[in-house]
């Protein structure tokens, strides 16, 4: 039964793709085949729900095709036993006491030695080495601006990591947006705003991802403001990233703005075809490194890099795509006419949908009307539609946000606001990435 289960995993890793695998499918166990119903455990009544609403076809014609007839999927809540909330416990006081220096984890991968160089992001790379190794004399900042996936977090990573190696002792505040605020959100509400204070500014370098995050709040925006004026007066290293250049980000203010424009400000832009396929060959290097050994036909990865274009991260995809595909089908090697097979619906990105399209996706996933985008109505369903449609438009089209707001009727502030809304809602909301999940299918599919 269980060598059936494995098997089951493993074709709904396929079907349903490595995301939303990971984030529903993991941890789910099963515990018996009862005639024609399979009952799995769940860690709660909401994920049980869920999977058995949204993936329950899935899973019964993934039995059906290792022989196992099923017709139903149940699913019972696990029973939570003192040691799994020992170690929880445990495991959370760990990561609380890891966080008093760093809010987010350094990602051992993104050094300057595995950055891909090109002419897309060259001015950015000399930008942060030189931060890195300080060879600019009162250059003691840098803000690095760019689309999602093309490579402003690597860089910010590399700067830290090369800071780390000169100087083991390196005290340093490594957080995101989001952290950011909800930190200062938190030590607000419990009356410990010194203590964050100090935590956050005795460091000798603070680095800041998708620093556009604490758009819209102003307690927040403030204490950046001041935070930034005590690093830079201080001599001391402020390496931040965004998604909007600094005059887009009206909201920070003249002062932000102003701290942000203090030394070196890049923008990264799309890789084209050449640094496309060098980047590929580089995901494969360090794959290989760890006993990878999945050969790769002629033309193989010349077909991906011609094809996904935009950001980096949609090729990680095709390539995972591929790599997944071969597990599946047992393959040693993945040839032209496998990829082609395998990431077609990735291809036809290459011509994106329109605005109007997003538009229609999304008012028709959510049983609403075209108009009900563009109105007035505040309704809670009715904003986070618009939101999603705003979000998805940024993201799959070309459009510069005034062409976006102007398509749903919306200034530009509130065009950033539900970017910056979604952007901060999908890792931890599991609902809203599975709808984002299932337009861009839709959309990208024709």
């Amino acid at each position: 039964m269980q060598k059936d289960w494995e098997q089951v995993r493993a074709k709904l890793k396929y079907s349903l793709g490595l995301n939303v695998f990971n984030n529903w499918i993991e941890d789910i166990n099963l515990i018996s085949i009862d005639g024609g119903r399979v009952i799995i455990s769940v860690p709660s009544r909401f994920t049980g729900e869920y999977i058995t609403e949204n993936f329950g076809k899935e899973i019964i014609e993934s039995f059906k095709n290792v022989g196992r007839v099923v017709t139903s999927v149940k699913y019972q809540v696990r029973p939570s036993d003192s040691s799994s909330r020992k170690s929880m416990e445990i495991n959370t006081k760990t990561a609380q006491g890891s966080t008093k220096k760093s809010g987010m984890k350094p990602d051992k991968r993104y050094t300057f030695e595995r950055f891909v160089v090109g002419d897309a992001n060259g001015k950015a790379h000399i930008a942060s080495w030189q931060i890195a190794n300080e060879h600019e004399e009162n250059s003691n900042s840098l803000y690095l601006h760019g689309n999602v996936g093309l490579g402003k977090t690597h860089l910010l990573h590399a700067i830290f990591w090369m800071k780390l190696s000169k100087n083991t002792k390196l005290k340093h505040s490594l957080l995101t947006g989001q952290q950011f605020s909800d930190y200062f959100v938190a030590a607000t509400k419990h009356g410990k705003l010194l203590e964050f204070r100090e935590r956050i500014r005795s460091v000798d370098a603070i680095f800041i991802d998708d620093i556009q995050l604490i758009h819209g709040k102003k307690g927040t925006t403030q204490e950046l403001d001041l935070t930034l004026d005590t690093f830079l007066s201080e001599g001391k290293l402020v390496v931040a990233t965004g998604l909007n250049t600094i005059d887009e980000m009206d909201e920070f203010g003249p002062r932000i703005k102003s701290r942000l424009q203090h030394g070196f400000v890049e923008k990264l832009e799309p890789p084209d075809y050449d640094l496309r396929l060098r980047i590929l060959k580089q995901k494969l290097k360090d794959r290989r490194s760890n006993n990878f050994d999945l050969r790769f036909g002629e033309g193989v990865l010349e077909f991906v890099a011609d094809n996904i274009s935009g950001d980096i991260r949609k090729m990680e995809g095709a390539l995972q795509r591929l790599i997944v595909t071969a597990g599946y089908l047992n393959c040693k090697t993945i040839t032209l006419d496998l990829a082609e097979e395998a990431i077609t619906d990735l291809v036809k990105f290459t011509k994106p949908p329109t605005v109007e399209e997003i538009m229609k996706a999304v008012a028709d996933y959510h049983g609403l009307n075209l108009s009900d985008l563009t109105g007035p109505k505040r309704v809670s369903n009715v904003v986070r539609a618009r939101q999603i449609g705003i979000y998805l438009s940024s993201e799959l089209t070309s459009k510069s946000l005034p062409d976006i707001g102007s398509c749903f009727d919306r200034d530009r502030t509130t065009i950033i606001h539900s970017i910056n809304k979604i952007e901060s809602l999908k890792s931890r909301d599991k609902e809203l990435e599975y709808s984002l999940v299932k337009l861009r299918r839709e959309l990208l599919q024709g």
